[in-house]
C-alpha cells in the first residue's frame, strides 16, 4: 500500500494495528514520508477549522482531495491529535524524548569502537551505527521492547519502534502492543504482531526470520509461532522448522538455586571483611551494602575475589538492590552487576554486566538482576562486583541487602 493510501485510512480511522506500525515506521524512517503526512496532517486540521464543515455547506476556497470528506470530523481529529503528537515524540531535536533504547546487559563483549562500550556502559542512549564484533548486548527499548544482539552484527535504532539490521542476528522480545517493533534489513521489512522473533541478515542478499511465539508479517506473509523463512529479491520462502532452533539465541542453563553460594559475606550481616570497598563511597551497614555517588565521577564499587577453576563451568550471579527514598538515583545514574573473568596474573580476559535499578524508576521497590555466563578457557578466578554509575553527582545512591554465586558443572551446555 502506497504512502498516501496509508495516511488516509489512518485519517479515517480505518487503519489496522499492522497498518499503523507500518506507516508510524514509514514516517520514523524516510524523511519524504514524513513530510508528505505533515502536509496531509496540516491540511485535515484547516479542513476541521473551515466552519463551512460545521454548518454542512460546500467548501468555496480550496479545492480539496474527495477522500479527505469520508471521516466524521471528531474522528479526524483525534487521528490528527494523536499523530501529530507521535512525530513530536519521535522528533530528535525534542528536548523532553526519552532515550530510544538503553543497554541492559552485556556478555564478553566486543565493539568496532571501544569509545562505544564506554558510552554505552556510562549510559548513554545508542546513537549512530553500532558495530559489535563479538559477544552480546542487550537493550531496553522505552517502550518495553527487548532487543538482543549476537556479534558479528551491525544495526542501529531508528527510534523506540524501529531497527535496521545491515548484518548479522538479532531477537526482539515485544511484550505489549505499545512496545512492537519494525526491523528493517537490506531486504525486507518485519513487522511485529506481538511476539518474540529472531532476524539475520546474511552475507549472501538474504534475510532470514524465525517465529519464537506470537506472530510477525514478512512482505506479505504472516509468520507463526514456530516457522522459519527466507526472504531474497524474487520473494518469501518458507523454511524447515529445524531453522527456528537453528536461529534461537543459546544461553547457558542457570545452576539450581539451591547451590552452594560461594560469596562469603552474601547478606552484608558477617564477614564484612570479605568485600573491598571504596572509602567514604561504599559502606556495609545494618546487613546492607549502601554504595553512593557523593560526586565520584565513575563507578563507586564493592568487589569480592573468588579464586576457582570455572573455565567452562556455568556461573550464576545475583543481586538484590534499591533506590532509598531519600536519595533516590539521579539523571543517568544505575546499579550494575558485573562478572569479572580472570585468568594467570589476574589479567581480565571476559566478562558480563547487568544494568538495573535506573534513574526514575520507583524508589524503596528490590529489584533482582541475574547473570547466567560460561566462563572461558583459561579462568582462574572470578571477581563479582556491585557497581552504581554515579556520574559524577553529588546525590543518588543504591542499596544492595544480598548477592549470590553459584558455580555448577555444566550438564547442558546450553539451553534454548
Amino acid at each position: 500500500m502506497n504512502t498516501d493510501d496509508l495516511i488516509q485510512r489512518f485519517l479515517d480511522g480505518q487503519a489496522s494495528p499492522e497498518e499503523a506500525a507500518e506507516l508510524s515506521a514509514r514516517i520514523e524512517t524516510d524523511v519524504e514520508a514524513r513530510n508528505r503526512y505533515l502536509d496531509l496532517a496540516e491540511l485535515h486540521a484547516a479542513l476541521l477549522a473551515d466552519e463551512t464543515l460545521r454548518d454542512e455547506k460546500p467548501p468555496v476556497v480550496v479545492s480539496r482531495p474527495k477522500w479527505a470528506w469520508k471521516a466524521p470530523m471528531l474522528k479526524m481529529a483525534a487521528a490528527v491529535v494523536f499523530m501529530l503528537g507521535l512525530i513530536w515524540m519521535l522528533n530528535p531535536a525534542s528536548k523532553l524524548e526519552k532515550p530510544m533504547a538503553k543497554l541492559l546487559s552485556t556478555e564478553n563483549a566486543r565493539w568496532s569502537d571501544e569509545g562505544t562500550e564506554l558510552r554505552l556502559n556510562a549510559g548513554e542512549a545508542p546513537s549512530g551505527i553500532l558495530r559489535l564484533m563479538e559477544g552480546k548486548a542487550e537493550f531496553l527499548t522505552s517502550l518495553g521492547a527487548v532487543v538482543m544482539l549476537q556479534g558479528p552484527v551491525v544495526m542501529r535504532f531508528e527510534s523506540a519502534t524501529a531497527l535496521f539490521v545491515e548484518s548479522g542476528k538479532v531477537l526482539c522480545r515485544c511484550p505489549t502492543a505499545e512496545s512492537r517493533l519494525v526491523v528493517r534489513t537490506p531486504q525486507t521489512r518485519v513487522i511485529d504482531l506481538g511476539t518474540e522473533f529472531v532476524v539475520e541478515a546474511r552475507a549472501d542478499e538474504s534475510t532470514r526470520v524465525a517465529v519464537l511465539s506470537g506472530e510477525v508479517k514478512v512482505s506479505s506473509t504472516v509468520l507463526h509461532q514456530g516457522q522459519a523463512a527466507e526472504v531474497r529479491t524474487r520473494g518469501v520462502t518458507m523454511l524447515h522448522s529445524e531453522v527456528v532452533n537453528e536461529m534461537r539465541p543459546h544461553v547457558a542453563s542457570p545452576p539450581r538455586a539451591e547451590g552452594t553460594n560461594l560469596l562469603r559475606g552474601a547478606d552484608f550481616s558477617s564477614e564484612a571483611d570479605a568485600w573491598e570497598t571504596q572509602s567514604p563511597y561504599v559502606e556495609i551497614e545494618d546487613g546492607s551494602l549502601h554504595v553512593r555517588s557523593l560526586g565520584h565521577r565513575s563507578w563507586p564499587n564493592a568487589r569480592q575475589r573468588l579464586w576457582n577453576e570455572a573455565s567452562g563451568r556455568v556461573v550464576t550471579a545475583s543481586a538484590r538492590a534499591m533506590q532509598p527514598k531519600d536519595d533516590p538515583l539521579r539523571q543517568q545514574q544505575f546499579a550494575v552487576l558485573k562478572l569479572v573473568f580472570v585468568g594467570e596474573g589476574g589479567r581480565q580476559i571476559a566478562y558480563a554486566s547487568r544494568h538495573f535499578q535506573f534513574a526514575g524508576e520507583e524508589p524503596g521497590v528490590f529489584q533482582r538482576a541475574t547473570i547466567t555466563a560460561i566462563p572461558p578457557l583459561g579462568t582462574k578466578g572470578i571477581h563479582l562486583e556491585l557497581l552504581l554509575n554515579a556520574q559524577g553527582d553529588e546525590n543518588g545512591s543504591v542499596i544492595f541487602d544480598d548477592a549470590v554465586l553459584h558455580v555448577e558443572e555444566a550438564t547442558k551446555e546450553v539451553a534454548p
